[in-house]
């Protein structure tokens, strides 16, 4: 039982290493914690009821864990391949594609639950 839990509090440990190192070396992943804020933010002026609210999240959420594979996709690529690849630059311009389509369905979203 202890070691079970040595090991839960070492996942736990290096989860929120990732996300330090997320925060810090990705702009992105900064702005869309500031949309998750800004969306909890309409929810408590009253612009959005909480199944909105609930919406947003998870499309968001979705978007966010987009941005950490597509930011694991980058380092694994940096880290094998050396020097300029057109290969790699349509593989990460992929990975870049899809976190920009979540977040386009979030703005669409929001965009519908603020105009009706």
């Amino acid at each position: 039982m202890l070691r079970e839990t040595g090991r839960l509090l070492t996942a736990f440990v290096n989860s929120l290493r990732g996300w330090r190192y997320l925060l810090a070396a990705e702009a992105n992943m900064r702005y869309l914690l500031i949309m998750v804020a800004v969306t909890i933010g309409l929810k408590l002026t009253d612009l959005l009821s909480m199944g909105e609210m609930a919406i947003l999240l998870v499309t968001i959420c979705a978007a966010i864990g987009l941005e950490i594979c597509n930011t694991a996709f980058e380092q694994l690529l940096d880290l094998h391949i050396s020097g300029y690849s057109e290969r790699v630059k349509r593989i990460k311009d992929m990975m870049s594609g899809a976190v920009f389509f979540a977040l386009l369905i979030y703005a669409v979203v929001l965009a519908a639950f603020l105009l009706s």
